[in-house]
């Protein structure tokens, strides 16, 4: 993915997950104390090259969140 959309000049994301109880940090779902916390990082932007604390979506094992990407001008 990340591939993909810089070959398209993008250069950041917005980082979303599935929304469902299996999601990492999810105080109400089944891994809420999982670090670092993808439910923290749902709806927040970043960019492809200051990726946060392990990695960008979909790179941690069994991650399945993915990166939406912002479109450039």
């Amino acid at each position: 993915t990340q591939e993909r959309q810089e070959s398209i000049g993008v250069k950041s994301y917005i980082w979303r997950t599935s929304n469902d109880e299996r999601v990492r940090g999810d105080p109400k779902g089944l891994y809420p104390n999982a670090r670092p916390s993808h439910f923290l990082r749902n709806g927040v932007s970043f960019s492809y090259d200051k990726p946060p604390e392990g990695g960008n979506p979909g790179q941690a094992y069994r991650c399945r969140c993915y990166a939406e990407a912002i479109l450039p001008e």
